[in-house]
């Protein structure tokens, strides 16, 4: 057990959705490869993993995060029971849970990504989540994971990155809406998304991925 470590004060407020809920934090598009130091992991056997920083008061609605997927056929993957959870960030691991909850995976084709010898199919995936009103007097940074806990072990769909083998992600609701001083340091450690991915598709050798400990 932790001792001295102070939370920010969160509620969870079960009330409806606001009509046009703003993008409150944007951790990036999926950029348009998978190789060098962006990884692509594969999506069910490993954790979607990003990072994000609040300043201000904030309430968070939405979640929206993309997948890249071998063309169909076989048929798109939306099989999978996703899990997700949010945690303070303790000095640069995880800390605390904030809050955690399931969805079905439903995907909706984005586009393509074309790399050398292969063309992946972009999907882009956006889930409810109870609002979660975060009351803060500065900053705080958070850890967000996915995890497909369906078991399935369905190969050739991917996590998309947004960089340096960070989940490309955004948070929907409202708030968040002091600008941050840009020479704030970024938390000390990204935990970087886990390794590992049969040959059996040629996408699953593409990126240098370190598995999170």
């Amino acid at each position: 057990m932790r001792h001295g470590l102070l939370l920010p004060v969160v509620y969870f407020v079960w009330l409806p959705l606001a009509a046009s809920a703003a993008t409150i934090y944007d951790g990036g598009a999926p950029v348009s490869a998978c190789s060098g130091s962006v990884g692509c992991p594969d999506l069910t056997t490993n954790i979607g993993h990003g990072i994000f920083t609040l300043v201000a008061d904030t309430v968070v609605t939405d979640i929206r995060f993309w997948t890249l997927q071998t063309p169909a056929p076989p048929a798109v993957y939306n099989g999978g029971t996703l899990t997700w959870q949010i945690f303070v960030d303790n000095g640069g691991v995880e800390g605390a849970l904030i809050a955690s909850n399931s969805f079905k995976l439903s995907q909706t084709p984005s586009g393509q990504v074309s790399l050398p010898g292969l063309t992946l199919d972009e999907f882009d995936n956006n889930f409810s989540v109870p609002n979660i009103t975060f009351q803060l007097t500065s900053p705080q940074s958070y850890f967000l994971d996915i995890a497909d806990k369906s078991g399935k072990d369905a190969s050739g769909i991917f996590w998309a990155s947004s960089g340096e083998n960070s989940l490309a992600f955004q948070l929907m609701g409202s708030g968040n809406n002091v600008t941050p001083d840009p020479s704030a340091p970024e938390p000390s450690t990204l935990l970087l998304f886990a390794a590992g991915a049969p040959a059996c598709v040629a996408a699953r050798k593409l990126g240098l991925l370190v598995r999170r400990s």
